[in-house]
């Protein structure tokens, strides 16, 4: 049986919210078959973090240079083989929290713009409330799903988009939902080692 080094990355300010339930569901599945490693990382929880500097040092040294509490994250999402990321929309987009990670992945692409770590796979889980419309969601799926599929060069295999009704953890409920997300978790223990 395979085994895989997953990341799941959450970006909601809370622990206990509806992204980091789905992303829970998701690490279940994936602990349940294999002797994949999950490395968690909270990015609420970092300390000191610092949006892309845009300096350009990092298409001369191949990886970031700003030393902060995001480059641990960024080193574990270049050595995985999976990667799932968890979020709540607000103001229709990605909160702040994952905002800065996608920015300081520039680092993730070489000096022509060539993705230094292609052929990760790649999960989202995305929750959202009444007030953000149906097309606004779908535009935020595409365009997140293309940030890391068209720049990164990752493989999006699923992506779990769940209304909440501005309601904390309605999911836990949801078992249809949770199923499906631990599914999901199931399929990264086909994720071969030697993608990375």
């Amino acid at each position: 049986m395979n085994t895989s080094k997953i990341v799941i990355v959450y970006g909601s300010p809370r622990d206990n919210g509806n992204s980091s339930t789905l992303g829970k569901a998701i690490m279940e599945g994936a602990m349940g078959l294999s002797l994949n490693t999950i490395t968690i990382h909270k990015l609420n929880t970092l300390h000191y973090t610092k949006g892309c500097q845009y300096c350009d040092k990092c298409k001369d040294s191949d990886f970031c240079c700003v030393d902060d509490d995001i480059l641990e994250v960024l080193k574990d999402i270049r050595d995985c083989d999976a990667l799932v990321i968890c979020f709540p929309l607000f103001f229709n987009g990605p909160c702040s929290q994952l905002k800065i990670l996608i920015d300081r992945m520039y680092s993730f692409l070489d000096k022509n713009m060539v993705p230094r770590y292609p052929g990760k796979k790649l999960i989202m889980v995305m929750t959202y409330d009444e007030k953000e419309s149906e097309h606004t969601v779908d535009l935020v799926k595409k365009q997140m799903t293309a940030v890391f599929t068209e720049n990164f060069g990752f493989k999006a295999e699923g992506f779990i988009s769940y209304k909440c009704e501005h309601k904390l953890n309605t999911v836990i409920n949801d078992k249809a939902t949770l199923n499906a997300a631990r599914k999901i978790g199931e399929s990264l223990s086909k994720v071969k080692t030697d993608l990375c």
